[in-house]
C-alpha cells in the first residue's frame, strides 16, 4: 500500500511484513529543504503505522549538500527515530565510497542503537529484514 508520494520518492508499506520500502532518485535535483521534508514525512509515517522495519534503496542518489548540512539534517532524523518502535534498517548502498563513509559518519554521530545494515542487493537486505 502507498502511504506517500511526492516528486522526490514513494513510501509503500506491507503490513505483511511490516517492512516499509523507501526509494531514493538522484536527490542532486532536490533542495536540501524538500529532502528533510521527505525525511521527516517518512518518520511520521513509520510513527503512523507504528513500523518497526525499514528498507532503503540508497543505490541511485546522488547528493549535491555540503558535508555538515548533511550530517545536520540525518542526525535530525536520527533523533526523531529514537521516538519510533523502528528496530531495523536495511540499506542498498552505491559503490560511491565518499557518500557511504558520510552515511557511517553520520550513524555514528547520532548514537541510533537501531539495528542498521547496509547491503549491495536488495533479496539479501529483505531475508535479513524479514529475519525475526
Amino acid at each position: 500500500m502507498i502511504i506517500l508520494q511526492n516528486s522526490l520518492t514513494q513510501l509503500e508499506y506491507d503490513p505483511s511484513t511490516d517492512i516499509l520500502y523507501l526509494d531514493w532518485p538522484d536527490t542532486s535535483l532536490f533542495t536540501l529543504e524538500e529532502v528533510k521534508g521527505t525525511l521527516q514525512d517518512t518518520v511520521k509515517a513509520i510513527k503512523d503505522y507504528d513500523i518497526k522495519k525499514l528498507f532503503m534503496d540508497s543505490s541511485q542518489r546522488e547528493m549535491n549538500f555540503y558535508d555538515a548540512e548533511f550530517l545536520e539534517v540525518m542526525q535530525e532524523i536520527a533523533y526523531s527515530l529514537l521516538d519510533t518502535r523502528l528496530a531495523k534498517i536495511a540499506r542498498i548502498t552505491t559503490t560511491d565510497h565518499y557518500r557511504e563513509q558520510k552515511v557511517q559518519e553520520a550513524q555514528a554521530r547520532a548514537g541510533i542503537h537501531l539495528q542498521v545494515r547496509s547491503f549491495a542487493d536488495k533479496e539479501t537486505a529483505l531475508e535479513w529484514l524479514k529475519d525475526a
